[in-house]
This record gives structure tokens, sequence and C-alpha cells, in this order.
């Protein structure tokens, strides 16, 4: 419970951490999925070097996790264009395709979107 009031402090205001437990508020915002998130919040703060390049690579793998969201979005929009009808994108990858600021360090498990109700959209297995 400590590490995950440790965790909202941080995401609320990241200037006033100072001295904390590190390794508890990494293990907690690893545990919630948010370490991307808390990684961009916690850039500009001066933190421990060890910390500091856990952040980091927190930043890049958000960085890759972006792309491959957006890759991902593409490839939808490209098999469904044949419809003729809006793909609406949902929560993370909207939020990265619009390049909100609430995306930054988001992490994406999976690709949501929409279509107007009453379009058939069929889907198959790969390879049958």
């Amino acid at each position: 419970m400590k590490n995950a009031r440790l965790l909202i402090r941080a995401l609320r205001d990241a200037a006033g951490l100072g001295n904390c437990d590190w390794a508890g508020l990494i293990s907690a915002a690893r545990a919630e999925q948010l370490i991307g998130s808390l990684a961009f919040r916690i850039e500009d703060q001066n933190v421990p070097p060890r910390v500091a390049a856990i952040f980091e690579a927190a930043r890049r793998d958000a960085a890759q996790a972006r792309t491959q969201a957006l890759w991902e979005a593409e490839m939808a929009r490209r098999a469904l264009e044949a419809l003729g009808v809006p793909v609406i994108l949902m929560k993370g990858t909207a939020f990265h395709a619009a390049g909100l600021r609430a995306s930054l360090g988001r992490s994406v498990g999976d690709l949501d979107i929409m279509v107007p109700r009453g379009t058939e959209v069929r889907t198959t297995a790969q390879g049958k």
C-alpha cells in the first residue's frame, strides 16, 4: 500500500519526490504498467544514476510500444479499407495517434477500434 501511495504521489507531482524509496516506486510502477508514464513525468527531475538509467530504458521501451501500436493501427486501417466505412481508434492507440500528452509512456496491450453499427466484418484465423 505504501508503494502504491508513493506511485500516486509521483504521478501527481514528480517534483515533490526528493529522496524517496526508489525501489518501491519503480516496483509499483512496473506492477501497474505505469513505468513508462512515470519515466516521462520524472524526466526533468534529478534522480540517482541507477534510477535514471531505469527510466531512460522505460522511455525507450515506451517509444517502441508507440511505434508498434501505430503500425498495428495502420495495418488494421489497410485491412478494413475495402469496407469503405470510418474506423475509429480507441483508448491507448487513439491517444498515440492523436499525439496527446496522455500517451507519453502509455502501455498499449491491444488495438481497440469501432466501426459503424451494422458493418459486417469477417475475421479469419491466419492460415485457414
